[in-house]
């Protein structure tokens, strides 16, 4: 099953100083979303992530590397990010090792593309996401407007 990068945000740093950045994954990236994704700028938005529901997998990478993040951007929102216009991740642009990371790359290429970079996802971990009951809900509710539609008739049996 192919894997996707959906979301990418700083989590803190080490006691060393060094940034950790946590990658996070999809296997339908059709599906990804959050709140106020459509927000612009997306870095007015305190704490903004993806719904867990849209995700399957995360790891976490650890360097000296200040990546500059879509979820901070004081320009664009995060649906342009899921649009292709700003990467998830990048870094300064001139710098020696200058490079990016954009939403739907597979999980393999994120990974290669660290390693050209003397970089690694470590502590890669499935995201379970325990909560069904909410996704029952939604079905339930549709199947029950489905069956109230169907029983309405036509227009004149309303009058």
């Amino acid at each position: 099953m192919n894997e996707f990068l959906a979301f990418v945000k700083n989590i803190g740093n080490t006691l060393d100083g060094q940034n950790i950045y946590e990658f996070m994954f999809t296997t339908v990236p059709d599906v990804v979303w959050g709140d106020n994704f459509n927000i612009i700028p997306a870095g007015i938005i305190p704490n903004i992530t993806p719904e867990p529901n849209c995700l399957s997998r995360k790891g976490r990478v650890i360097t000296d590397i200040d990546f500059h993040l879509a979820c901070k951007s004081t320009c664009f929102s995060m649906m342009d990010s899921i649009d292709g216009i700003i990467a998830l991740c990048f870094t300064e642009a001139g710098i020696d090792n200058e490079f990016h990371f954009k939403f739907g790359e597979t999980f393999e290429d994120v990974v290669n593309k660290l390693k050209l970079h003397n970089l690694s996802l470590d502590d890669i971990e499935d995201i379970k996401f325990d909560d069904d009951s909410i996704i029952d809900d939604v079905v339930k509710q549709l199947e029950g407007e489905n069956e109230e539609s169907e029983d309405n008739g036509d227009i004149d049996d309303l009058w």
